[in-house]
């Protein structure tokens, strides 16, 4: 990858009026629907980072890190003819960006019934000395000048793969917007 590729949330400030990170649900014309276990997950206050969600693992073992899932909203106003789905195509830059990125798959599909385009991608990286795997959702929405860029990442400490690996996968690729 050239270091000069935009990434997915350079590329929409290109293209956008005005973007705003959504983080209170009560604000979103619609909802954001996950499958996830309230057994196994937790949900913690993200709105000072941005975030619209996150989930937190509840029974693991004490780690330096901490599995989640983090929902992060985003809406923009476009002008007239601007279309958004072609912003799936920045979806993997941040990701092969990260130190030490071991890509394990990418695949984008294009837009289809109410999305304008997505994306899905998982990998390890280096984080603080220690191995990390992610895997993240990009999916957008358009409505005529008005857009939404859905992320949801999922991460672990890599030797936790075979614990929270396959769930974290199907938790984000259940996150949706429902609209």
């Amino acid at each position: 990858m050239a270091d000069n590729e935009t990434s997915i949330y350079a590329a929409l400030e290109s293209l956008a009026l005005s973007t705003h990170r959504v983080t209170d649900a009560g604000t979103i014309p619609g909802r954001v629907t996950l499958d996830l276990d309230p057994d196994t997950w937790a949900e913690i206050d993200g709105r000072e980072s941005g975030y619209l969600s996150v989930f937190v693992a509840q029974h693991e073992q004490s780690s330096r890190f901490r599995t989640n899932v983090v929902v992060v909203f985003t809406r923009v106003i476009v002008g007239p003819g601007v279309d958004l789905a072609g912003l799936i195509e920045h979806s993997f830059t941040d990701s092969r960006r990260l130190p030490g990125w071991t890509e394990e798959h990418a695949e984008v599909w294009p837009p289809a019934d109410r999305h304008s385009g997505w994306s899905i991608q998982s990998g390890t990286y280096s984080a603080e000395g220690q191995l990390l795997y992610a895997v993240t959702q990009y999916a957008i929405y358009q409505r005529a000048n008005v857009g939404y860029l859905l992320q949801a990442t999922g991460t672990t400490a890599a030797e936790r793969i075979p614990v929270f690996g396959s769930l974290l996968e199907k938790v984000v690729r259940s996150v949706n917007f429902d609209d």
